[in-house]
């Protein structure tokens, strides 16, 4: 797998990147032992079920709902909340996301063309 720096939250650590193949991949550890993968399948924001095929950026963690928001290509967030069932995805952007960050209530995203918004997340 090739990865992207690791993101070190909570009692976790994740870990973005692509399998050989090129298809996403983020993966999950406690100590840095074992690592388990984190399915990609999703909901997205017109209820449309899907697996992520586009590849994730950058990741950012939410610590007060406990989840994840991953930055994809092709203007794409995935959000990986503590339930695997749960996941959703949304297209903000035509525009390869290459940065997340969140401040509380707002997530900040950065891309290509020198892209940047905010969205509000509560």
């Amino acid at each position: 797998m090739q990865e992207h720096t690791p993101l070190v939250a909570g009692n976790r650590i994740a870990i973005i990147g692509e399998h050989e193949d090129g298809t996403p991949a983020v993966l999950f550890s406690s100590l840095g032992n074992l690592w388990t993968e984190r399915a990609l399948n999703y909901t997205d924001d017109n209820g449309v079920m899907g697996i992520l095929t586009n590849l994730p950026n950058d990741i950012s963690y939410d610590s007060i709902e406990d989840q994840f928001f991953i930055a994809c290509a092709n203007g794409e967030i995935l959000s990986l909340p503590s339930c695997s069932k749960c996941n959703k995805l949304y297209t903000v952007t035509g525009k390869d996301l290459y940065g997340i960050n969140n401040s509380e209530n707002t997530l900040i995203i950065v891309g290509a063309d020198y892209f940047v918004n905010t969205i509000k997340i509560r």
